[in-house]
């Protein structure tokens, strides 16, 4: 059986120039020929946490314990692109992945497994 994949693309925020540029920045990674998906502020598996600050680390990880799942905070002026089983962060800060007891940082232009 086939079996479709789909590339969806989670913005943190920002004022219109800095949407624009992530908006530029996910363009230019399409693949026409494939599904695409806009969603900003959900993907399957994981919670998403939006406009996150580094002084919400505690609140953060409280969440990731009451929903038993890991969670994806994105910053203000950035967003991630999710291809696969992979996210690329892109703009000028990194993405952090909360999940049990660690904290991962995805670099800008960096990417991770999910």
């Amino acid at each position: 059986m086939k079996t479709k994949s789909c590339n969806i693309f989670l913005a943190g925020g920002g004022n219109a120039e800095e949407s624009q540029l992530l908006d530029v920045q996910f363009v230019k990674m399409l693949d026409l020929a494939k599904p695409v998906v806009y969603v900003p502020n959900a993907i399957a598996g994981y919670s998403i946490v939006c406009h996150y600050k580094p002084e919400h680390d505690a609140e953060t990880r409280k969440l990731s314990k009451i929903f038993g799942q890991s969670l994806i905070a994105i910053p203000e002026n950035t967003g991630g692109h999710v291809a696969g089983n992979s996210i690329t962060a892109h703009g000028t800060e990194p993405i952090f992945i909360f999940g049990n007891a660690e904290v991962e940082t995805v670099s800008p232009l960096g990417a991770t497994t999910l």
